[in-house]
C-alpha cells in the first residue's frame, strides 16, 4: 500500500479523530509506517484527540509510543507519568518526567507529578521536592501524603488539620484525616470521618462504607461488618450502583477468596468484559498480582483484556518459571488455584535444601520482630535480647531488625529500652527495598510474591546479604515469615522460627492459609528450627501444619526479676477493704473486655465479696467500655490505660482476672505471679501451664453469672500462704538465664564458647 504524503495523513488523522475513531486512527497510523520518530507531530494530535474524547486507553497507547521515541513533552509528558504511577510503574513516571523537566520541576504540574511518583518509588527523596512556601493546597496535600508515607503522621495530622481549617468541606483533606486517624489506630474517629463522607458527598458513598466496613472487621464488629457488607452488595436502592472492583474488595475483606475468583471470571466473560473499561481491568490485574493470584491474573492476559505492560512482562516471566502452560491457563478454575505464595514453594524448597550449619560461635545473630509496640510479645523480645546479652554474648553481634518503630504509630515503646542495651538496631523501612545482588531467579520470585509479603522480605533479604548473619531468628507469625525466607534465600546457617500464640487461623489473620504452606516448605530445611512459647502453642501449630509431635522446640517466656518484685503477700480483703481485681489487657475483642465487666459487676451483685475493679490498657473498645460502666453500675471502675512499672500495674491489687478468647502465654498472668497475686483466668492456650497451684482456672465458654460464682467460691477459699512459694515457683520456671540457655541451644551455638 502506497504511503500517503504527511498533508494526507495529518488530514485522515484530524477527520477519523473528529469522527470519535481514534481507535482507527491509531491502527492507520500504524499501518502507514508513520514513526513518532520522523512524524511526533502526528502521534501527538492522536494523543491529545483521545483525551479530550476521554479514550484513555489509545491515548495511552500514543503516549507509550511518543516515550519511547523520546518525543513525549509537556502536558502530554505529566498527564501520561500520572497514568505510569496509577498502574505501578513509578520508576518510569520518573524518568519521563526529570528527562523533560529536571530533578527539581518549576513547572507546578510536573513538580506534582514527579512528587506522586517519587511517594511511590523513595518517599524520602518526594520530601525533598517540597519548598518552604509550598502551601498551595494541592501541594500540601502531596506533603501530607509523602509524611504519611514514611510514617511521620504527627506531622501529617499536624498539616491536615490546618488545611481542614482553611478547607472545612474539602474531599480530599476530609478522606486523608480518614486515613491518618486509620494510621494511628483511632479506628473511632476514623470511622466517624468516613460517616461523614457518606453523608455529605454522596459521589464518595461506595468508598466510605468500603471503609467502614474494613474498619468495623478491624474492630471485630463482625455483626456490623457483615451488614456493611451486605449493604455494599445488595444496595436497597437502584440507584446506588456498585461497581466490579466494589464487590470484589467487599468480598476480600470477607476473606472469601473462592468468590472473588467467580465473581472475576464471570465479568470476564465475552458478553460481560465490555461494560468495564480498562483501567478497572487493569486495577483488577494489580489487585489479583498483588494478593497473590498469579494464576488468575494470567489467565485475564489470554482473554484479549488490555492491561499495563509491568503486569504482562510479569506474567510472561511468571510462565517457565512457574511452568505454566497454555492448557494451565485456557481453564479458569485451574488457573485460579495458581496461587502465590503457594506456586512458588517447590523453587523456595530447592533453595532450600543446604548443609545444616553449626552457627559460628562469633557470627552475627539478626533477630527480627514486626514492632515494638506496648504488647506482651515485644516485652519479650526485648527480655530476650537482654537475656542474651545477659549470657555473654557481645552486643555488636546483634541485629535487631524491626518492620516499623514509628511512635506516631504506637510501634516504639520499647525502642528506649532496647536502645539502652547497646545493640544494633535497623528499621527495615528505612533500607533499600532492592537487592540487586539476586540471581534473575531470585528477583522473579520476589515480584510475584504477594505484596505485603514482599514489601517485608526485600529490605530483611538485603540486610542477610550484607551482614550475613550465621543466626536469623524471627519472633511471631509475620516476623518468622519474614525471617525464614530471607534466610533460606541469603544461605544463613541457622534459621530460628518462634510463634508467640495460637496458630493464625484461631486468631482470624487473612495472611493464615499462605503462612501454612510456608511453614511446611520452611519446617522441612535442615537449617530451620521452629518454636512456641508453650506446649499447648506447639501442639496446637504442629496439629495445623500436620507435622510430626516433637518437631517444635518449646521456647519458654521470662520473667525479668528485678521489673517485677514480690508486691503482695497478705491475704485480699482482710476487713472491710474490698478485694481489688485488676484486668492487664488491650480494650480489643478477643480480649472480651463486656465478658471482664458483667463478670465483675454480677460478683459484686451477689453481696458476699467487696470488689474493687480495675483495667490497665488501651484499645478500640475503649469508648464501649466506659458506656457500659454506666450500664453495669461500675462507676468506681478505673480505667487506666497503658502503664510501664509494675508498681503502677499491679501494686495495688490482688488479683489478676484474664477472660480472654485466645492467648498464648500472657505475660500478665506470669508477672501477676511473680509479684504476689493470685490468678483467675480462663483455660486458652498455655494458661494452665503458666498457673502455679491455688489459681482459679474458668471455662473458656463460661458466662457472667457461672464465672462469677467460681471467682467468689474460689476466693472465699484462697489459701494466701500458698503465694510465696508460687513466687519462687513462677520465678524459677520462667528464669531468664533459661531463656538464655534454651535460645543458645536453638542456635547451636555452644554457651562455653560465648564465654570464651
Amino acid at each position: 500500500m502506497r504511503t500517503p504524503s504527511a498533508a494526507q495523513v495529518r488530514s485522515r488523522i484530524l477527520e477519523l479523530c473528529l469522527a470519535r475513531r481514534t481507535r482507527q486512527a491509531l491502527d492507520a497510523l500504524l499501518e502507514w509506517n508513520i514513526s513518532a520518530d520522523e512524524s511526533p507531530g502526528d502521534w501527538e494530535v492522536l494523543a491529545r484527540a483521545c483525551l479530550r474524547q476521554g479514550d484513555a486507553e489509545t491515548a495511552a497507547l500514543a503516549c507509550t509510543i511518543l516515550m519511547k521515541a523520546e518525543h513525549l513533552h509537556g502536558d502530554l509528558a505529566i498527564t501520561h507519568a500520572n497514568r505510569l504511577v496509577k498502574q505501578g510503574m513509578a520508576g518510569a513516571a520518573i524518568r519521563l518526567l526529570t528527562a523533560q523537566f529536571g530533578d527539581r520541576p518549576t513547572n507546578n504540574a510536573a513538580k506534582q507529578a514527579l512528587v506522586r511518583a517519587w511517594i511511590e518509588e523513595n518517599p524520602r527523596v518526594a520530601l525533598d521536592l517540597f519548598d518552604a512556601a509550598d502551601d498551595e493546597p494541592d501541594l500540601a496535600l502531596l506533603r501530607v501524603d509523602t509524611l504519611r508515607a514514611l510514617d511521620r503522621l504527627d506531622e501529617a495530622s499536624s498539616l491536615i488539620e490546618r488545611l481542614a481549617n482553611r478547607f472545612p468541606e474539602d474531599l480530599r483533606v476530609l478522606t486523608r484525616q480518614a486515613r491518618i486517624e486509620e494510621r494511628t489506630r483511632n479506628w473511632a474517629k476514623a470511622i466517624g470521618h468516613w460517616t461523614r463522607i457518606m453523608q455529605d458527598h454522596p459521589g464518595q458513598s461506595t468508598l466510605a462504607r468500603m471503609k467502614v466496613m474494613q474498619l468495623q472487621a478491624r474492630f471485630e464488629l463482625f455483626e456490623d461488618a457483615a451488614s456493611s457488607a451486605a449493604g455494599l452488595m445488595w444496595p436497597k436502592t437502584a440507584d446506588e450502583s456498585v461497581d466490579l472492583l466494589t464487590r470484589i474488595e467487599v468480598l476480600q475483606t470477607a476473606l472469601q477468596s473462592r468468590a472473588v475468583r467467580d465473581l472475576i471470571i464471570a465479568a470476564a466473560a465475552p458478553a460481560e468484559r465490555g461494560r468495564h473499561t480498562p483501567e478497572t481491568w487493569a486495577q483488577i490485574m494489580t489487585m489479583l498480582l498483588d494478593s497473590g493470584h498469579i494464576g488468575l491474573a494470567a489467565w485475564l492476559t489470554t482473554q484479549g483484556l488490555v492491561f499495563n505492560a509491568a503486569a504482562i512482562e510479569l506474567m510472561q516471566q511468571a510462565r517457565p518459571l512457574l511452568g505454566l502452560s497454555d492448557l494451565d491457563l485456557r481453564n479458569p478454575a485451574k488457573a485460579a488455584r495458581i496461587t502465590s505464595p503457594h506456586v512458588l514453594l517447590p523453587a523456595l524448597s530447592d533453595m532450600a535444601r543446604t548443609q545444616d550449619n553449626k552457627a559460628a560461635a562469633d557470627g552475627k545473630i539478626l533477630l527480627v520482630n514486626a514492632t515494638l509496640a506496648a504488647g506482651g510479645a515485644e516485652r519479650q523480645f526485648v527480655l530476650l535480647v537482654k537475656s542474651l546479652l545477659g549470657a555473654g554474648l557481645d552486643p555488636d553481634r546483634l541485629i535487631v531488625a524491626l518492620f516499623s518503630s514509628a511512635d506516631e504509630l504506637g510501634h516504639g515503646h520499647f525502642r528506649v529500652a532496647l536502645e539502652d542495651l547497646g545493640v544494633t538496631i535497623v528499621n527495615l523501612q528505612s533500607q533499600n527495598a532492592s537487592a540487586p545482588d539476586l540471581p534473575p531467579d531470585y528477583r522473579r520470585l520476589l515480584a510475584l510474591m504477594p505484596r505485603r509479603l514482599r514489601a517485608d522480605l526485600l529490605p530483611l533479604l538485603g540486610l542477610c546479604l550484607k551482614e550475613r548473619p550465621s543466626v536469623i531468628h524471627g519472633w511471631q507469625d509475620r516476623s518468622s515469615i519474614a525471617a525464614g525466607l530471607a534466610g533460606i534465600m541469603a544461605g544463613t546457617p541457622r534459621i530460628i522460627l518462634t510463634a508467640r500464640n495460637m496458630q493464625p487461623n484461631r486468631r482470624l489473620l487473612a495472611d493464615g492459609e499462605s503462612y501454612r504452606g510456608i511453614y511446611r516448605m520452611l519446617c522441612k530445611a535442615a537449617s530451620v528450627q521452629m518454636a512456641a512459647n508453650s506446649e499447648a502453642g506447639v501442639r496446637d501449630y504442629q496439629a495445623w501444619l500436620d507435622l510430626p509431635e516433637g518437631t517444635l522446640s518449646v521456647l519458654h517466656n521470662a520473667i525479668d526479676t528485678k521489673a517485677f518484685p514480690l508486691l503482695r503477700t497478705e491475704p485480699a480483703g482482710r476487713g472491710e477493704r474490698p478485694v481489688r481485681i485488676v484486668g492487664v489487657f488491650r480494650l480489643a475483642a478477643n480480649k472480651r473486655p463486656e465478658l471482664w465487666m458483667r463478670t465483675v459487676a454480677r460478683l459484686r451483685a451477689r453481696g458476699r465479696i467487696k470488689v474493687q475493679p480495675k483495667i490497665v490498657g488501651s484499645g478500640p473498645f475503649l469508648s464501649e467500655i466506659e458506656a457500659l460502666k454506666g450500664e453495669l453500675g461500675l462507676h468506681d471502675l478505673v480505667v487506666a490505660g497503658n502503664l510501664s512499672s509494675a508498681g503502677a500495674i499491679y501494686g495495688d491489687a490482688d488479683i489478676l482476672l484474664l477472660m480472654s478468647r485466645v492467648e498464648g502465654t500472657p505475660n500478665v498472668v506470669i508477672e501477676a505471679q511473680c509479684c504476689g497475686l493470685a490468678v483467675a483466668a480462663c483455660d486458652v492456650g498455655g494458661v494452665k501451664e503458666a498457673l502455679m497451684p491455688g489459681n482459679l482456672i474458668l471455662p473458656v465458654d463460661a458466662d457472667p453469672e457461672t464465672a462469677a460464682t467460681l471467682i467468689e467460691d474460689w476466693i472465699s477459699g484462697l489459701d494466701w500462704s500458698q503465694q510465696e512459694a508460687n513466687v519462687l515457683a513462677v520465678r524459677n520456671k520462667y528464669d531468664v538465664t533459661k531463656l538464655a540457655d534454651e535460645t543458645l541451644k536453638l542456635y547451636r551455638i555452644d554457651h562455653a564458647q560465648v564465654l570464651v
